[in-house]
């Protein structure tokens, strides 16, 4: 009986430890800025984020939602997609690539993002690319 409560203890303790490692929480990940270019100046007028100066502390798998402020120039323009520096990935967007930004207005862009499943430190890059539609 004794034998089996230490196996059942054991079990629980392995799962445990393997649960937190496969959910990335052996990982440390800390971005320590955000970065966004785009494609065409001509294109984009401005580009506006708040993370732009904040670290930002997760464990590896997190997710983590970055708002853009994205302003059309002179013509309405397409963005096309939208990527993030490796080992990072974007999970999502909202709204979903492609989408447009009418010509003098501006749009706030939800750029969720998931951390790697590995240690890591220093900055994200985030790409936006982009066409005028005529």
């Amino acid at each position: 009986m004794k034998g089996a409560v230490i196996a059942v203890i054991a079990i629980i303790l392995i799962a445990a430890v393997a649960y937190l490692y496969f959910s990335g929480y052996f990982y440390s990940v800390t971005v320590t800025g955000v970065y966004v270019t785009y494609q065409n100046n001509l294109l984009i007028k401005y580009i506006k984020t708040n993370y732009s100066n904040t670290t930002i502390n997760l464990h590896g798998g997190q997710k983590f939602t970055i708002t853009l402020n994205i302003s059309s120039g002179i013509a309405t323009t397409e963005i096309s997609s939208i990527t993030v520096s490796s080992p990072f990935q974007v999970f999502s967007t909202n709204p979903p690539t492609p989408f447009d930004i009418k010509s003098g207005s501006y749009m706030l862009v939800n750029v969720t993002i998931t951390a790697p499943m590995s240690d890591f430190k220093g900055p994200i890059q985030i790409v936006i690319n982009g066409n005028p539609t005529i």
